[in-house]
């Protein structure tokens, strides 16, 4: 059986260590495995979602942008309270019962979901993804992605051979140090490779 029992996050690297657990006569094996971001500037922005956008998107465009779209949270907002009020009290003149009120206010509500939805579904499509990359700060896109590449094996330990510590700063080197990543995956090819596990 295999199961993932940690999952670590360094720069551009994700690493996940899995656990395939022995029989009683045989002890498991750790396995570590990594994948890379992709780099953005191979990514089409429809990749990122809005609110990765907008944090990417250089000034003065960014403030623009967040204005308005604040700007349409508010008028919902204030829509929304308005015509919940006049709804509330025209079901009370006509003596309707709370749970009529009550459906009402849900239908407008899911209204000004859905309006705001789509108002921020035309914003991502008509002005952010109508953007240059220039307009975008690709290293805030590159640090928000999470689009991975293919997942390497790394290395195997038997259970409990290593402890968390080491696994962490195994995978700082790897992920910070040019040279010891080299070696280790120079000597992650010189080891069986494990089949591969589908992870969510």
């Amino acid at each position: 059986m295999h199961v993932i029992i940690n999952r670590i996050h360094f720069g551009n690297f994700r690493f996940l260590v899995e656990l395939e657990a022995g029989d009683k006569t045989e002890q498991g094996q750790i396995t570590l495995w990594v994948e890379e971001k992709i780099d953005v500037g191979t990514l089409p922005l429809s990749d990122f979602t809005l609110e990765q956008l907008l944090y990417a998107v250089r000034e003065p465009l960014r403030g623009r942008l967040h204005t308005q779209l604040e700007a349409q949270r508010e008028r919902l907002r204030q829509g929304f309270a308005e015509k919940s009020e006049v709804s509330q009290s025209s079901e009370k003149k006509r003596g309707k019962g709370r749970g009529r009120m009550k459906n009402t206010v849900d239908d407008l509500r899911r209204q000004q979901e859905k309006t705001l939805l789509q108002f921020e579904h035309n914003l991502r499509q008509d002005q952010l993804l109508a953007l240059d990359r220039t307009a975008y700060n690709l290293e805030i896109l590159q640090a928000e992605s999470h689009i991975f590449g293919e997942m390497q094996f790394l290395n195997h330990f038997k259970d409990g051979e290593v402890d968390d510590e080491f696994l962490r700063q195994s995978c700082f080197q790897f992920a910070f140090d040019p040279k010891r990543r080299a070696q280790m995956l120079e000597e992650a090819g010189k080891q069986p490779q494990p089949a591969r596990q589908v992870f969510g």
